[in-house]
């Protein structure tokens, strides 16, 4: 887990991203990485590349098997680690009975700094607005990072357990209903890592319809993070991609001091079942 930062007061604000920042016009890869609300030369990272996640206990509350439901889970994030130009490592941590995440944060509250997945048998989740979260997302990436250097403390990615039904099987009789839990996490966790969508319609960052099984990483996703975390090296700096447009909104709440921590929201899936 990165450091956690001391005495910081919080600014809440959840984006919900439409499009993907723009990448470099040169670039044949489509890769985008997310940056600092307002500050688009600040590139949004991990520092301590080893890092914990937990998983909530009813994991998707009885949808398949437990221990396929965590098979598919780490298997995502396999996907990430496996990447040879990268060194990342991810270490699940147990099962937890909490169900406090950064998406039902309330004004004042704090992070827990502990990157949690769970299935909400409720969506929008209790006490989140249902203008913020709408019942055709099907998963929704949560982060927390320091605004003035963009290293995350925290991120939650959050299910959708009622309105989407979840498999565990890439048979083809299944992708008509049912959602693929590797192909969605595999998703989600590249916008834990900082990446955003990807231009590539073939790369796993790229949006995807719902019920489509894409488990493995494209060479665009692979350069993308290869770039953020590369092997035994520092987080590239200067950061930030030339010309960045974001797209979206947010609702801020009061804040201030020394530093401060921004909450951000990454859309995942934002299409239709």
């Amino acid at each position: 887990m990165a450091r956690r930062p001391t005495n910081v007061n919080l600014i809440l604000a959840v984006v919900l991203f439409l499009g993907a920042l723009a990448g470099s016009p040169a670039r044949a890869l489509a890769f985008s990485w997310a940056t600092v609300a307002g500050k688009p030369d600040v590139n949004i990272y991990w520092l301590d590349r080893d890092i914990s996640y937990w998983v909530n206990e009813d994991l998707c509350h009885g949808c398949v098997d437990a221990s396929e439901v965590m098979g598919a889970i780490k298997a995502a994030f396999n996907s990430w680690e496996n990447a040879a130009c990268a060194d990342l490592f991810f270490d699940f941590e147990g099962l937890v009975s909490t169900t406090k995440t950064n998406l039902t944060l309330g004004q004042g509250d704090k992070p827990d700094f502990k990157n949690l997945i769970i299935w909400r048998d409720h969506w929008p989740p209790e006490g989140v607005s249902a203008g913020t979260v709408t019942d055709d997302m099907l998963a929704l990436t949560v982060l927390i990072y320091d605004t003035e250097t963009g290293v995350m403390v925290d991120g939650d990615i959050d299910l959708n357990g009622v309105s989407g039904f979840w498999s565990t099987t890439d048979e083809v009789g299944n992708v008509a209903r049912d959602n693929d839990i590797q192909s969605v996490l595999t998703y989600e966790v590249g916008h834990l890592l900082g990446l955003e969508a990807s231009e590539n319609t073939e790369a796993m960052m790229a949006e995807m319809p719902v019920h489509a099984i894409r488990r493995d990483l494209h060479e665009d996703d692979i350069e993308g993070v290869c770039h953020i975390y590369p092997y035994g090296e520092q987080t590239p700096a200067p950061q930030g991609p030339p010309e960045p447009v974001v797209q979206g909104g947010c609702a801020v709440a009061p804040g201030g001091g020394d530093a401060a921590l921004l909450l951000l929201g990454l859309l995942a899936l934002l299409r239709r079942r």
